[in-house]
């Protein structure tokens, strides 16, 4: 996105978003925190802002829950998205042969079902992106494992130990498969991930960011509804969602608590989600 296109001024917004905000993701990779309580549109802003940053092949969302039946028409994307991270834990591992490693298998070694998780991805991501078992790379350029092994893992499984996060290690799988193509990987209330894996919120935060911010280059959105400031010092930004509504139509919004790198001219805005989608108001005071 051309930022050039936008004027300097505090009202200025990119798109649907605050223009402050769609910058700091250019000087990435970035972790962003965002924070609200139920029902305030966090979902819708997540998606949102991964389709405003990247092209959908490029974009992992962790649900901990499964997003609303209008999510799919609004993000046709999402659908696609999902039914490529389900492919690609049926890819067998070619470095998971050890003993431990056999203990905390993600893949059916069925036949058929490999096969269509190859077809499958190769639709998606391209005929180049999906290796045949034991074939020899012919190309110049390495060709991308589907498979993360144990050191690129390490921070996660150091965090989780013999758990089984399985839409973790999907998405890991799936910044193989984008290279170094710059990806959006956003974990909706990772503090309900964190309750489900048994893992305190700092260390689960502090694992991801590691694996994905650092060692893949990917921007890291992190959803949290439970009030918690344990990750605020590892986040290079932090955004509020608040509902200010005082009728029967849902008014909310949006508070910049900090921007790395970013100077905030604005720092609150009005939105709404109305369309489905998140959508900053312009010319409206904020309270």
């Amino acid at each position: 996105m051309n930022m050039d296109e936008f004027s300097d001024g505090a009202q200025g917004a990119a798109g649907c978003f605050p223009k402050e905000l769609i910058k700091f993701f250019e000087g990435g990779p970035r972790i962003l925190l965002v924070k609200g309580k139920s029902r305030v549109g966090k979902t819708v802003f997540l998606l949102s802002l991964a389709e405003t940053l990247g092209p959908p092949m490029n974009l992992f969302i962790v649900n901990t829950r499964e997003p609303e039946p209008r999510s799919y028409e609004t993000y046709p994307w999402l659908a696609t998205n999902e039914a490529r991270d389900k492919a690609l834990e049926n890819i067998p591992a070619a470095d998971m042969q050890s003993k431990k490693d056999a203990d905390v298998s993600l893949v059916s070694e069925t036949g058929a079902k490999i096969k269509s998780a190859r077809d499958l991805l190769k639709s998606i991501l391209g005929e180049d992106s999906v290796a045949a078992p034991g074939t020899t790379e012919k190309k110049a350029a390495p060709q991308v494992s589907l498979v993360s092994g144990p050191a690129e893992l390490a921070s996660l499984r150091n965090a989780l130990g013999n758990k089984n996060p399985r839409e973790l290690l999907r998405v890991y799988r799936g910044l193989e498969a984008v290279g170094s193509a710059r990806a959006f990987v956003g974990v909706n209330r990772i503090d309900r991930l964190g309750e489900k894996y048994d893992i305190p919120l700092r260390p689960l935060a502090l694992a991801l960011k590691a694996d994905i911010v650092t060692a893949r280059n990917a921007h890291l959105v992190i959803v949290l509804e439970k009030p918690a400031t344990t990750v605020d010092d590892i986040s290079d930004g932090i955004v509020t969602l608040k509902d200010v509504s005082h009728g029967d139509e849902f008014l909310g919004q949006l508070d910049v608590g900090k921007l790395t790198d970013v100077l905030v001219k604005q720092s609150k805005w009005m939105y709404n989600t109305l369309s489905g989608k998140f959508q900053v108001l312009r010319g409206i005071s904020t309270l």
